[in-house]
């Protein structure tokens, strides 16, 4: 709106624009292309540094209790196999990484370590980590900060017909992504109160999956990352930022 930026979330919008599945084995002839194959962390690498190529991302966030600890160490390597072609990238590391010199800064793992910046006053436990993202993510869906696309099924075949695949794909990952949000629940006890862990936090349960549900939390809580590591350029006008990707 011609404003300058801030790091107040309420001044940016937060849409989500790309999704996609990763598995372990190719699909089979007949199938759909409704995933991308990686069976190997360098497999995974390659793909996250091949998606950095095409939206220059300003963050990224691995799952730490995924597969993220593993991903992690393949990330700042030089040469990565993208499209089955060993290619020269710049590397992508953490802030506190001291092995290399010369990377894109932009990794964060799932941790505390990383997101106190946004909650410093946590219990302890990566449970209470969890609950400070679903309440944030509610906050901002409450206050229709979240925009999700025009769903797949909604839109004429005229319009998505011409699509590549992986554009098709991407926007019915995303109408699955708000499908799995809103089966995430909170858990009660019987008396019907909230059933708490030993540090104070909600326990969530899903029906189905929420694996992309949770792609989608980490996102959103690294571009809040990003909004407040960034507050010191906001205030001396200094970005000219109008929006930015993550990861």
């Amino acid at each position: 709106m011609g404003r300058p930026a801030t790091s107040v979330s309420s001044d940016w919008l937060f849409e989500f624009v790309w999704a996609y599945r990763v598995r372990g084995h190719r699909p089979k002839l007949g199938e759909d292309d409704a995933w991308i194959f990686a069976q190997r962390t360098g497999d995974w690498s390659g793909l996250i540094h091949k998606k950095q190529k095409h939206f220059n991302f300003a963050g990224i966030m691995l799952d730490s209790q995924g597969g993220g600890q593993l991903i992690w160490p393949e990330l700042n390597k030089s040469i990565q196999q993208i499209d089955g072609v060993r290619t020269a990238v710049t590397p992508i590391a953490t802030l506190d990484d001291s092995s290399v010199a010369n990377a894109h800064f932009i990794l964060c793992l799932f941790m505390r370590q990383y997101v106190e910046v946004l909650w410093p006053a946590l219990n302890p436990g990566v449970d209470s980590v969890y609950t400070a993202a679903h309440n944030q993510m509610r906050d901002l869906v409450q206050h229709a900060e979240l925009l999700f696309p025009q769903p797949f099924n909604e839109r004429p075949a005229a319009e998505t017909a011409q699509w590549p695949i992986e554009k098709k794909w991407a926007l019915k990952m995303l109408d699955e992504v708000r499908r799995q949000l809103t089966s995430i629940q909170v858990a009660t006890t019987a008396a019907g109160e909230w059933d708490l862990t030993r540090n104070g936090a909600f326990k969530f349960s899903a029906v189905g999956k929420k694996d992309l549900a949770y792609a989608a939390l980490y996102a959103v809580v690294r571009a809040l990352i990003w909004l407040k590591t960034s507050e010191l350029e906001f205030q001396t006008g200094s970005t000219g930022y109008t929006g930015i990707y993550v990861m």
